[in-house]
């Protein structure tokens, strides 16, 4: 499936840039459809990363704390592996069973499990012996809010044009930046 997607992601991107977009000098002109590239790029690189770590057959139990949540063991989370903080979702879908997918809010993270919550038709539909396929996603809030500022920039070139790319007389004519706190030196 990782492979899968990353060929069809690769393809999909050689098709809508041009070789040119990303070997012809960096300017102002050029410089939203560049950055734009590459972070397709990264991101492509971060869906593939992050898909290593899905999970079959796993097995949840309901967390004696709150039973309304579900806590799933997951293989080497202590070491960021995958990487997953309080406010990200993940899939999972019940093995042998219907296509539902349910999407699943991290309300914990802990050494080596997190504790999650899902809607309770899932709840209801759950016992100790059922076993799912998770599927990791990466918080993309992140790299929308890089891509709205390319945007922005390129909207507001004029204003942006000697701090992203100065001329040798520019160099130097707002003074050099001082921290804010002395005492950060």
């Amino acid at each position: 499936m990782c492979r899968q997607l990353v060929l069809f992601s690769i393809k999909a991107t050689e098709t809508f840039y041009s070789r040119s977009t990303l070997e012809d000098q960096l300017s102002i002109i050029n410089y939203q459809k560049r950055l734009t590239a590459l972070m397709h790029c990264e991101e492509i690189q971060m869906e593939v990363d992050i898909r290593q770590y899905d999970m079959e057959e796993a097995t949840m139990t309901v967390c004696p704390e709150n039973k309304r949540l579900l806590v799933l063991k997951v293989p080497g989370l202590a070491e960021n592996r995958p990487s997953v903080l309080r406010g990200d979702w993940l899939f999972i879908r019940v093995v042998d069973s219907d296509d539902k997918e349910y999407k699943g809010y991290v309300h914990e993270v802990r050494k080596n499990e997190v504790l999650l919550g899902f809607h309770k038709s899932l709840l209801e539909k759950m016992t100790p012996l059922t076993k799912f396929s998770v599927r990791f996603v990466f918080n993309r809030l992140p790299v929308k809010l890089q891509h709205r500022a390319i945007d922005y920039i390129n909207t507001h070139k004029n204003d942006y044009e000697a701090l992203l790319f100065p001329t040798e007389d520019q160099i130097g004519k707002y003074g050099l930046m001082k921290p804010l706190n002395v005492e950060l030196r």
